[in-house]
């Protein structure tokens, strides 16, 4: 998924971010095979996605991923990680917060949620045996910064998890 953006205030649209997000998930397509996904572009505007990238946080608010496939033979990490909830963005200088906050509120948001779920209804009914409204879930939503090196495998992802979502910056 590209994700360009409109973080620090409504789109050019009128729309929020948690609004364009929705409507992002709406109008894609749910793919089956190899299983169910789906490709989102343009998930928010221009201008902001470019804020986004200009308010990358420094490496002093990223903490190393210890994961087999991140580790370097030196044990240096070739992934940094920084958490988006909203309680943890407090501590970026104040023009990064002003970026990041909105994006990290509609990325844990109700509507975003409803949107993944009813976007991907069948297959988590399916797999946890429920209607999805009886599906509990909740966000992780992760900044990661790949280094040179980096490297990941072929591997399923976490049982426990219902969707995994990534949107990309390039």
């Amino acid at each position: 998924m590209n994700l360009q953006s409109s973080v620090g205030r409504e789109a050019a649209s009128g729309k929020s971010i948690e609004q364009q997000m929705v409507a992002a998930v709406e109008r894609s397509v749910l793919r089956h095979d190899p299983f169910d996904h789906i490709y989102m572009e343009n998930v928010l505007d221009r201008q902001s996605y470019e804020e986004l990238l200009a308010a990358m946080p420094d490496r002093q608010f990223y903490h190393d991923l210890k994961h087999r496939d991140a580790i370097r033979s030196d044990g240096s990490s070739t992934r940094l990680r920084m958490y988006l909830y909203p309680e943890l963005l407090r501590r970026l200088p104040e023009q990064q917060k002003r970026v990041w906050l909105p994006l990290a509120r509609a990325l844990c948001s109700r509507g975003v949620e409803k949107a993944f779920k009813h976007k991907f209804r069948g297959a988590l009914e399916e797999r946890f045996g429920k209607s999805v409204e009886r599906i509990g879930v909740y966000p992780i939503p992760i900044l990661l910064r790949d280094q040179p090196g980096y490297r990941i495998s072929i591997h399923s992802d976490v049982p426990k998890k219902a969707i995994t979502v990534q949107f990309y910056l390039p």
